[in-house]
């Protein structure tokens, strides 16, 4: 669960290891962020970065792959800023809560937890 994974990173990946039947000595690296919500400062430069274009083939001839991605890391972090998502709509947020619904009393019941949370507007 999301929220055991904020409050406990750690234990909450040895328990899901346990569960798999994982090897439990491994120690992920949990300082890492993943998904952070960020927006391009310049568009253009972000669509250069990632898309075939004359730039990045020319630079392909003349630096080696290891730089280039290093190269592409760099600009990318230099050119993202905070982005705060819109709230969702209202009318979207009750048609997803709505069709959740069953599935989320299932899993409650499998995990044998409260996630009656998760259903409310």
């Amino acid at each position: 669960m999301q929220e055991d994974l904020k409050e406990d990173a750690a234990a909450t990946m040895q328990h899901v290891f346990d569960f798999c039947e994982l090897d439990n000595s491994f120690q992920p690296n949990l300082k890492v962020e993943y998904n952070v919500s960020a927006k391009a400062r310049v568009q253009t430069l972000a669509r250069l970065t990632v898309t075939d274009n004359a730039i990045k083939t020319g630079l392909k001839k003349i630096i080696p792959n290891t730089y280039l991605r290093k190269l592409r890391k760099t600009v990318t972090a230099l050119n993202e800023k905070d982005f705060t998502p819109p709230p969702i709509n209202e009318i979207t947020k009750l048609k997803i809560i709505s069709h959740f619904k069953p599935l989320n009393e299932k899993l409650s019941l499998l995990l044998n937890r409260d996630l009656s949370h998760w259903n409310k507007i």
